[in-house]
C-alpha cells in the first residue's frame, strides 16, 4: 500500500466483499475469511474518515498522526520493518487526500 492508492484498495475490498466469496487468498499472510475481509476493510476506512475529517479542517500531517485513534485495531499486526504500520498506512492516506484536494479547482 505505500506505493499504491489506499482510497483504492477500499474500493477494491468493497467489490470483494460485494460478492459471494467466501474464502480470501491474500498475496500476504494467512487465507482470511469474509470477517477477516471486512475488518480490514474497515481499518482502512477508518484511517480514511479520520484524516478526511482532519484534512477537511486543514489540519497539519503533525497533528494528525499524534491523534489517530486505533484501540480498535490494537490486536492488527504492524511491521514497521515494510512500513507497515497505522501511521504508516495514515501517511499513505492523507497524502493521496491532500493531493487531490490539491486537484479540485
Amino acid at each position: 500500500m505505500d506505493r499504491g492508492s489506499v482510497l483504492n484498495w477500499i474500493r477494491t475490498l468493497e467489490k470483494l466483499l460485494s460478492t459471494r466469496i467466501a474464502t480470501f487468498v491474500p498475496g500476504h499472510f494467512e487465507i482470511g475469511s469474509r470477517t477477516d475481509l471486512q475488518r480490514f476493510h474497515d481499518y482502512l476506512a477508518d484511517l480514511r474518515d479520520q484524516i478526511s475529517a482532519q484534512v477537511a479542517r486543514r489540519t497539519s500531517w503533525e497533528q494528525i498522526r499524534h491523534h489517530l485513534d486505533m484501540k480498535r485495531y490494537a490486536d492488527f499486526r504492524q511491521f514497521p520493518n515494510f512500513h507497515a504500520t497505522f501511521e504508516d498506512n495514515a501517511s499513505v492516506i492523507y497524502r493521496e487526500l491532500t493531493e487531490a484536494a490539491k486537484e479540485k479547482p
